[in-house]
């Protein structure tokens, strides 16, 4: 039942490990927030949980953290989700806190969030 909104966005668990620094930067440069890595967007046409399409390991998320801790100066935190039913499917949670300097990716680019966009 969450929806995207300034706080919070969704990432499909197919998403390049180097794109997820956009969203990081956008919400470091802005209010903070959190993603999840392994949600589909509503543009797929699936609902609910049909939407949470995980990894079949945890090592699979390491490619994404690495790139994280490629940016000087940002502050985040990362856990990993799973659901009742599906105990060895995985989601990657990362909270991201608002940084009181402007940050780029990797690639000197910059983005800051404003509302579910970027």
């Amino acid at each position: 039942s969450l929806e995207e909104d300034h706080y919070l966005d969704f990432k499909s668990s197919r998403i390049k490990p180097a794109d997820i620094q956009k969203p990081a930067i956008a919400f470091s440069n802005a209010d903070g927030g959190h993603f999840i890595v392994g949600v589909e967007d509503k543009k797929t046409g699936k609902i609910g949980l049909e939407r949470w399409i995980g990894v079949d390991s945890l090592e699979k998320f390491d490619p994404y953290l690495a790139v994280l801790s490629e940016i000087y100066n940002l502050k985040y935190d990362w856990w990993y989700y799973t659901i009742k039913d599906r105990p060895y499917e995985y989601y990657l949670g990362i909270h991201i806190t608002s940084n009181n300097k402007v940050l780029f990716t990797s690639k000197n680019e910059c983005f800051c969030r404003n509302g579910a966009y970027f």
